[in-house]
């Protein structure tokens, strides 16, 4: 999980406002756009064993996208790592869907994996425009 997100933030961590704030067309996200929603993600899949999940909207915390979804991260690290070995075996189910510590981590891991992949595509249609 680390490793993707040192991944994401050695790419995005770099990037000029200009860059975090252009959209190729009108259906198309900008990079900051695409953070946000990793963060909303990361929140979101941080609080499937939780019994009630509170969720909140990652707009409505202050500060910029990427430095707003590293701080996001590193709290759901401290909370995955701090995990004590009956959350570490619990299944909850939300709306029918069955959730492990494991399966958060890995659907983490693949939303990370997923924008960063997203944002250099932004980024080199930005270059090439």
């Amino acid at each position: 999980m680390s490793y993707a997100h040192i991944d994401l933030m050695r790419f995005a961590g770099s990037l000029t406002a200009d860059v975090l704030a252009w959209q190729p067309n009108a259906e198309t996200w900008t990079i900051s756009h695409l953070i946000d929603y990793l963060a909303q993600q990361e929140i979101w899949l941080a609080t499937r064993l939780d019994e009630t999940p509170q969720v909140p909207v990652v707009t409505e915390i202050p500060g910029d996208s990427v430095p707003r979804y590293d701080k996001i991260h590193e709290q759901a690290m401290v909370r995955y790592s701090g995990a004590s070995p009956e959350q570490r075996a619990l299944i909850r189910d939300h709306t029918g869907e069955r959730w492990s510590l494991r399966k958060m981590m890995r659907r983490s891991i693949e939303q990370e994996r997923s924008r960063t992949e997203q944002v250099a595509v932004t980024v080199a249609n930005y270059q090439t425009r």
